[in-house]
This record gives structure tokens, C-alpha cells and sequence, in this order.
């Protein structure tokens, strides 16, 4: 009896132990159990579900319809759907559907969970389910930043470039070598587009400043001539910003280059 006892207080610990690592997860870690008769069940839920599902783990522990009650009408199809797939392939289930709340609020949802089969003929599914609201509409903001960031360049005519100082690997887009007069196809890197066409009386300042400025020593803001390989000369403007580590050490740099040739010839011309 008392070895007996011993490994219930064993089992409480443990069961205790997970309770307590799955409250400080950001979602809910559960098991879902869908019966052979189509009828189905949270047999353990975290008691993150009430945020989640504005359910108890009770109310769901023999059946599961309060969780389902408060999905999306529009995404509920295919959620079944996804459950039911997991269910015949035996494959992990990965979804991202939305719920909506008696107060009108929808939150975005994303589930992976493990399927297994169990000897009844019943499904159990172990994993969790988090709200991923927030992170979404992030993304979405950003990609809107970025549209709007290469309209913006695209218009003035600005190439943008970024540069990997770690790996040391330098990536330009496709107006870089427009304004280098260069095509992308004849270099092996934007690295050896640079080199081949800039002025031979620039580079070495150039390089210097580079330097300097991956070393966050100085800020990149400069200026410089290339040759294009039809012989003529345009003037460079560039801009640059370097990123460092939580250490202070540089590990990349975005910048921006634009041509200012017709106001350096107007310059040229207005003192000449």
C-alpha cells in the first residue's frame, strides 16, 4: 500500500509539475480526443482555454462543442475539415483559423497538435493552441512598410543594398546596378559590380569611409563618381545605417544610393 501511495503522490507531482510549465506557455496546451462516432472531447486543457475559447477545462473535458461554439463561422468548414484529414493521414495537425466571441471580437488563432491512434478507434491529438492576433497584423504592417518603401524607391529612383558584415556577403536589388550602369548577369557578386566601376580616384576614400562606418566609427554619408562602360561619369550619393549586436558588435548595414549626377554637372556648370 504504501508503494502504492508513493507513486500516486509521484504521478500528483509530476501532473502538478506540467500544470504548472503550461500556465507560463502563451497558449494553451491540450488534448483533443475525437471519438469514432464523431462526438468529441478535451480530455485535458491548460487553463489558458478560457482566454482562448472563453471555456473551463470542464466544460469541455466530455464534450467539445463549447470550444467549437466560438469558431468563425466562415473558417468552421475548414477546420473540420483539417481535423478530419489529420485524423486519416496520421499527420500532424497545423492550422490557422479565427474565433469569434459573443462581444463581436475575432482573434486569429494558429493549432499544431500530434494525432495518435488509440484502441477504440478514437483519435487523441496532444498540443497547443496559441493566439497569433497580434503577430499577424505585425506582419501584415510590415509587409505594408515594405510595398510602400520600394514604391518610394522605385520613384526617386533609389537603389537600396544591404550588407551581411558577419558573413561578409553584400546584396544589391536591381536598380543598384541600373545606377551602376552594370548588368546583374556579368558579376558574380555586387561586391565585384562596385569595384569594377567605381572611379579609381574615389575608391580609396570610399573604402575607407566603408570601413569606418561597418566599424559604427562613423556614419556612411557620402559621395563618389563611377564609371559606367559606355564612358561616361555619374555622381553617387550614398546613405547608410549599421545595425549591432547586444555586444555592440556590427552585424549589418542597410543603405541607399541615388544618382545626383544632374546636380553636380549644374553645379559644374553654374562655377564654370
Amino acid at each position: 500500500m504504501k508503494n502504492s501511495d508513493n507513486l500516486k503522490n509521484e504521478g500528483q507531482q509530476e501532473f502538478d509539475l506540467l500544470r504548472k510549465i503550461a500556465s507560463r506557455l502563451p497558449g494553451v496546451v491540450y488534448q483533443y480526443r475525437l471519438r469514432p462516432d464523431g462526438s468529441s472531447c478535451f480530455p485535458y486543457a491548460s487553463d489558458a482555454i478560457r482566454k482562448i475559447y472563453r471555456v473551463s477545462p470542464g466544460e469541455v473535458r466530455e464534450d467539445a462543442s463549447g470550444a467549437f461554439a466560438v469558431g468563425h463561422p466562415d473558417d468552421y468548414d475548414g477546420v473540420v475539415a483539417s481535423i478530419l484529414k489529420s485524423a486519416q493521414d496520421m499527420t500532424p495537425w497545423q492550422h490557422e483559423y479565427r474565433v469569434r466571441y459573443s462581444d463581436g471580437t475575432v482573434r486569429l488563432l494558429y493549432g499544431d497538435a500530434v494525432p495518435e491512434r488509440e484502441e477504440d478507434g478514437s483519435v487523441l491529438w496532444t498540443g497547443f493552441i496559441t493566439d497569433i492576433t497580434e503577430r499577424k497584423q505585425t506582419e501584415h504592417e510590415l509587409k505594408q512598410v515594405a510595398t510602400r518603401l520600394k514604391l518610394a524607391t522605385s520613384a526617386g529612383n533609389v537603389g537600396v543594398w544591404e550588407y551581411d558584415i558577419v558573413r561578409n556577403i553584400l546584396i544589391w536589388d536591381n536598380l543598384m546596378f541600373s545606377l551602376f550602369g552594370v548588368e546583374k548577369k556579368d558579376f558574380n557578386s555586387a561586391s565585384e559590380a562596385w569595384q569594377a566601376v567605381v572611379h579609381r580616384d574615389d575608391k580609396e576614400r570610399v573604402d575607407e569611409e566603408f570601413n569606418l562606418a561597418m566599424r559604427c566609427e562613423k556614419d556612411l554619408d557620402t559621395e563618389f563618381r563611377v564609371c559606367w562602360p559606355d564612358g561616361s561619369i555619374h555622381y553617387i550619393r550614398e546613405l547608410a545605417v549599421v545595425q549591432s549586436d547586444d555586444a555592440g558588435q556590427p552585424t549589418r548595414a542597410v543603405g541607399t544610393n541615388w544618382d545626383i549626377t544632374d546636380i553636380r554637372m549644374a553645379e559644374q556648370k553654374k562655377t564654370g
